[in-house]
């Protein structure tokens, strides 16, 4: 019971716990590849700055942030690309919900009276309860609304007022008697209201248009180039595969160790090692909320792998090399170590920062991963087989 009260014994046991108790209460994220979803690759009308780029990235994440979607991701690819992977959403709406550019144009007749930089603020969504009608309230600016009073007046009331949105309209409507009585009275009315019409689709219509004027005008306009669809069910057997992977992974691990040192009590030391090393890259990932893919599964493995070969330098160091004694040899295994994280943070680093998604997960799980490994579960491992020789 003396090997518990090792500092590195303690550091492993606290981990542990707080890892199985974020799973527990938790649990793990799980992005596309394995919950399902789809992945839309979007095309500008022409390469773009890097700045650009992320104003568009920006703006697309808080229309889908705005519209509830948890599980979105969406960077840009090149000078001219942006993928949007997304969950726990249909892809048409998707689609519709990127590629509109924002544009909100107010015409009386051929007048142009105000766009959508004119708006100051977007109130959510709204049933009329007179006119059972779904619309959106906004409120524009003094000069745009004057400009508004001029030109129906100017008109005498007589031409309704079209909404366009990105060229498309939206909702043509007639000067209503109260509005039309207080423009005549000389009011300046800022507040008015884009009107979808009646049932579901026009609430859906109305939710969408609300998000694209509150996130603002896309820079650029944006065209679907390809869509990929992965159903939920293809998902759930990815996850099973994965399971199915980790586990006979284990299994001739343990066997191919048991081989090497013919020694039950090492060969049960290295597989609980490599457990307690997953469990709290796992529960690390939990408290993150990190989304786990096919690329951070990638790097789970080579996290268990590099565990592996980590934890047999330490063995041979202590086990084989008797003409040194054995705190030396420890303190050589642990130099191996700490010098392969290194150059092996150095080498992940760009991966993680290069701002592809794909590569992001990857990245992080295999960081997370050596460094829980060279810090933690390393340094537990040598402390235990230190008693053990």
């Amino acid at each position: 019971m003396d090997v518990i009260k090792e500092k590195e014994i303690l550091i492993l046991i606290i981990l542990l716990i707080i890892s199985i108790l974020a799973l527990v209460f938790k649990g793990l994220n799980y992005g596309i590849d394995l919950q399902g979803g789809a992945e839309i690759k979007l095309k500008t009308e022409k390469p773009l700055s890097e700045k650009n780029l992320s104003e568009l990235v920006k703006i697309l994440e808080t229309r889908f942030n705005a519209k509830g979607v948890r599980d979105v991701n969406i960077y840009a690819w090149g000078k001219e690309y942006i993928i949007v992977q997304i969950a726990g959403m249909s892809v048409e709406e998707a689609r519709k919900l990127a590629e509109s550019q924002g544009k909100l144009e107010v015409k009386i007749g051929n007048i142009t009276v105000f766009t959508g930089k004119d708006i100051v603020k977007v109130e959510p969504y709204e049933l009329n309860p007179e006119t059972q009608r779904y619309g959106v309230p906004f409120v524009i600016t003094k000069e745009a609304a004057e400009k508004f009073r001029e030109v129906a007046i100017k008109t005498n009331f007589s031409l309704p007022v079209d909404m366009y949105l990105d060229g498309k309209l939206v909702n043509s409507a007639p000067i209503g008697e109260d509005l039309k009585l207080a423009l005549l009275r000389g009011e300046i009315v800022r507040a008015l209201i884009l009107e979808t019409g009646y049932g579901e689709e026009a609430k859906k219509e109305a939710e969408r248009i609300e998000i694209i004027l509150r996130s603002g005008i896309l820079p650029i306009k944006l065209h679907t180039e390809s869509i990929l669809e992965i159903p939920p069910r293809l998902g759930e057997r990815f996850k099973e595969y994965a399971l199915i992977a980790a586990l006979a992974a284990l299994i001739i691990i343990s066997i191919i160790i048991f081989i090497r040192y013919r020694n039950v009590k090492l060969s049960f030391l290295i597989v609980s090692t490599l457990l307690s090393e997953v469990i709290i890259i796992l529960g690390i990932s939990s408290i993150i909320e990190h989304d786990w893919d096919l690329p951070s599964i990638a790097g789970l493995i080579i996290s268990i792998g590099t565990g592996v070969d980590h934890q047999i330098i330490i063995a041979d160091q202590m086990i084989r090399g008797r003409e040194r004694s054995i705190r030396l040899r420890l303190r050589t295994a642990l130099f191996i170590l700490v010098t392969s994280w290194i150059l092996l943070f150095l080498a992940m680093l760009p991966l993680f920062y290069i701002g592809i998604a794909m590569l992001k997960g990857f990245a992080l799980i295999t960081i997370i991963g050596y460094t829980i490994g060279v810090f933690v579960t390393r340094p537990a491992f040598a402390k235990i087989l230190m008693r053990m020789v």
